[in-house]
């Protein structure tokens, strides 16, 4: 008698507690912020819109906000609440926006604000990172001439001022 089995190999997820990446950070927020009110604004209903976001995000923690977020929105809950349950990811500025758009009806203008102002503030942080990689590689520099000045050149000075 002959049996057959279904052989494959499995991937191995190591999950390391404090190295776990419970963050979304801003670009992926701007991105995010970016196309909701894209589809918002083609009226495509919000569940759906979640979804798609949710499928399309390579960040786990935060497709699994989406989901969340999605859940509750489907549960009967607005926009607004359910990201407020997520105060690491959606700052209150983010959730009061959010919250006026719903009240206004105006909810696609008020992504589109959001993901503006996160898009300029990504811009600024990466023009003061190139702004300050310069300044920097000079201190590097100079602390490791200093260093070779006073492990090299002093003691040679020295020996010769003790004669």
């Amino acid at each position: 008698q002959i049996t057959v089995f279904d052989v494959s190999k499995k991937k191995v997820e190591i999950k390391i507690p404090f190295l776990k990446r419970e963050k979304v950070n801003l670009k992926e927020l701007a991105v995010y912020s970016r196309q909701i009110s894209v589809l918002v604004d083609a009226d495509l209903p919000l569940i759906q819109s979640l979804t798609m976001l949710a499928d399309q995000t390579k960040n786990n923690y935060f497709k699994t906000v989406i989901q969340t977020i999605r859940k509750d929105v489907e549960a009967g809950s607005t926009l607004n609440e359910a990201k407020r349950k997520f105060p690491n990811v959606f700052d209150n500025l983010y959730c009061n926006l959010v919250a006026s758009g719903e009240q206004s009806g105006s909810l696609d203008v008020m992504l589109r604000r959001l993901a503006e102002y996160l898009e300029s503030i990504v811009k600024l942080k990466a023009q003061i990172k190139q702004a300050m990689t310069y300044p920097v590689a000079v201190l590097v520099f100079s602390i490791v001439v200093t260093i070779f000045m006073m492990w090299k050149v002093v003691p040679v000075f020295s020996n010769g001022l003790n004669y």
